[in-house]
This record gives structure tokens, sequence and C-alpha cells, in this order.
């Protein structure tokens, strides 16, 4: 590496922004309820980097609510991690959040590639 490059380097670490004072709490909670909800959880450094983007997203309370309703709904998507919340965070904005449903359209007809509603069946 040349020097400049080496300096550039440098200059970059420094100008990194302070560390969120919320980010250390917020993790503590969201360890606690996950441990709590689960029975035991490892905190990974994916989750701490999921954390800081879930400071952005909303207060503690509600960070830490939706966790709870994730890691006690059943089906579609399944959240087990904190990262996990992040990714599918507004599935659960809502009270009761609802498992995706796939509607059955029939098979699909080899010919063109698209499903036939009436399941093969031609009517004269």
């Amino acid at each position: 590496m040349t020097r400049v490059v080496k300096r550039a380097v440098k200059d970059a670490k420094k100008d990194k922004p302070p560390p969120n004072p919320r980010h250390a709490p917020l993790v503590a909670r969201l360890d606690a309820a996950a441990r709590r909800v689960l029975g035991s959880y490892a905190f990974t450094p994916r989750d701490a980097k999921a954390a800081s983007e879930l400071l952005h997203k909303g207060t503690d309370e509600e960070i830490e609510a939706r966790l709870v309703k994730a890691f006690a709904a059943g089906g579609y998507p399944s959240v087990r991690t904190i990262h996990e919340l992040n990714a599918h965070w507004n599935h659960f904005a809502v009270e009761k959040p609802q498992a995706f449903k796939r509607e059955n359209r029939g098979p699909i007809d080899a010919a063109t590639q698209k499903h036939d509603p009436n399941g093969g069946v031609i009517d004269f």
C-alpha cells in the first residue's frame, strides 16, 4: 500500500461517527427479551448490526414488543433471531400478524407454462 492509501484509510477511521448511546441498552434489552421468550439465545455480531438498524425504525419499547410478537408467532415468516426481525419488520406491525396463504390455481399447462384454472378439463 502506498503512503496516500494508508493515510486515506486512517482518515476514514477517524471520520467514523460516535456510537449511538441507545445501542448498548437496546442490545441488553433485546437479549433479555429473547432469553425470556425462547429460553436461551446466542447473540451474534449480525444481531448487533441489526440492532443498529432497528434503532432507526422505532422506539426501544416498540422494538422489544415486535421481537416478542415475532418470536411467539407461527407460520411464515419464521423469526428466530434479531436480524430476521429486522428483515421482516413490517410484517409484525399489526396486532395479529397473518401468515401468507397461497391459493391453489390448478396445475400448470405444459404448453403455455401457465396455471390452468380448469384443472386440465376442456369444455366443448
